[in-house]
């Protein structure tokens, strides 16, 4: 954005039901959008990293919302920390509102990544409305661990720590090298000072109950939905999310693998070819037509 944006439109700062203050990352067109598009960051994450994706939409018109969400980016709150899962729905519900009043009744999708797909599937499943949104699009959702490392037996410790001491943190453990293929935007993520390297036992148990509650009750998406997997993402399984996309997602639904790829495809070496289909797939849901790559 090079030009003034109405701040009483868009409000860089906006309050979740509890009163918890967030942060709003706007990117608008300079004329009146034609639809809306909200952003759901990862874990450790936050929206400013999604500014190039943000891009390709308000180019179309799209006025999009990357908020961020509780103990994440520029937004209040422990960091890698919820009291419980329902806290990050609350944050993901509050931007849809606020994103919805901007764009008062044109069409608005939603893009959500790893944990914030999951987020956002909790929400789904959950029956939140999410301001009415039109459309739902996934990449490489968090569903259940890949390939990682991780340290069993202190995962199973999390849940009886979480009973006493819920903020307790250690390292994510998040390896950097399954984020993606692209060594600069590596280099450049590990220096960003808004991205946190801790979870807290709290979230470990929080995430993983709504995983399970997750799967359980996919079936209960009422929204169009795409599924966008790197097959060499080593941080969510893809295997075990092309099963339930097979078994459990209802129709209306699409589904994409990008062979070789990692965790954060919009940012993997291959990312236009990505963003070409998220922004195909969102054009043909939101105002009909030819979905364009995705469709070949």
């Amino acid at each position: 954005m090079t030009f003034d944006v109405d701040r009483s439109r868009y409000p860089e700062k906006f309050a979740a039901p509890d009163g918890l203050e967030l942060y709003a990352n706007w990117y608008v067109p300079e004329a009146e959008p034609s639809a809306g598009l909200l952003i759901v960051h990862g874990y450790a994450d936050h929206g400013a990293r999604y500014a190039h994706v943000a891009e390709r939409f308000t180019q179309l018109g799209y006025a999009v919302l990357a908020a961020d969400y509780r103990g994440h980016g520029r937004s209040e709150g422990p960091r890698g920390h919820v009291e419980r899962f329902e806290e990050f729905v609350w944050d993901v519900e509050a931007a849809a509102d606020l994103l919805r009043k901007a764009i008062g009744s044109r069409p608005l999708g939603i893009y959500a990544h790893s944990h914030g797909a999951l987020v956002t599937l909790a929400a789904l499943t959950r029956r939140h409305k999410l301001a009415s949104a039109r459309c739902v699009a996934f990449t490489n959702p968090f569903l259940s661990i890949g390939t990682m490392k991780v340290n069993r037996a202190l995962l199973a410790l999390t849940r009886p720590v979480s009973w006493v001491l819920p903020r307790f943190s250690q390292p994510h453990g998040i390896p950097a090298a399954g984020l993606t293929h692209d060594t600069q935007l590596l280099a450049r993520a590990a220096d960003d000072p808004l991205r946190h390297n801790v979870a807290t036992a709290g979230w470990s148990v929080a995430s993983r109950d709504a995983q399970a509650q997750v799967i359980r009750d996919l079936g209960r998406i009422e929204l169009p939905t795409l599924w966008l997997l790197g097959s060499a993402d080593p941080i969510a399984n893809p295997s075990q999310t092309r099963e339930l996309f097979a078994t459990s997602v209802p129709e209306p639904k699409e589904l994409r693998v990008y062979e070789g790829l990692l965790h954060e495809l919009v940012n993997e070496v291959e990312r236009e070819r990505v963003l070409d289909d998220l922004v195909a797939w969102f054009q043909a849901q939101l105002f009909g037509g030819d979905a364009g790559p995705l469709s070949r």
